[in-house]
């Protein structure tokens, strides 16, 4: 289960800076790198909390890692699925008259 929940923190963990950075652009890169190291400081917090439940309900680590290696096989498959191909979207700002900003310029 350690080696499963390894594998699937390693395949996810190194394409999420490079990723958020080409999905943003280069002008909400920050903004979106931000909002993620945000977010993904929550494992941090609840990662503990959750293990500690489940040891004490079940007295053993064996379903502490079955959930991680779980939990990580999901993220693999949302970002297969959910993300796709990773390419720099298209993004417009709307002024107040409702024409873009490329457009008005």
């Amino acid at each position: 289960m350690l080696l499963a929940a390894s594998f699937s923190g390693g395949t996810v963990g190194g394409q999420f800076w490079a990723a958020s950075q080409t999905l943003a652009g280069p002008q909400q890169a920050g903004t979106w790198a931000g909002l993620q190291n945000f977010v993904g400081n929550f494992a941090g917090i609840l990662a503990p909390a959750i293990t500690g439940f489940v040891v004490d309900r079940t007295g053993e680590f064996l379903w502490a890692f079955v959930i991680t290696a779980m939990v990580g096989w999901i993220g693999t498959l949302s970002w297969l699925v959910v993300v796709g191909p990773i390419r720099q979207v298209a993004w417009t700002r709307l002024r107040p008259s409702g024409t873009s900003a490329e457009t008005a310029a």
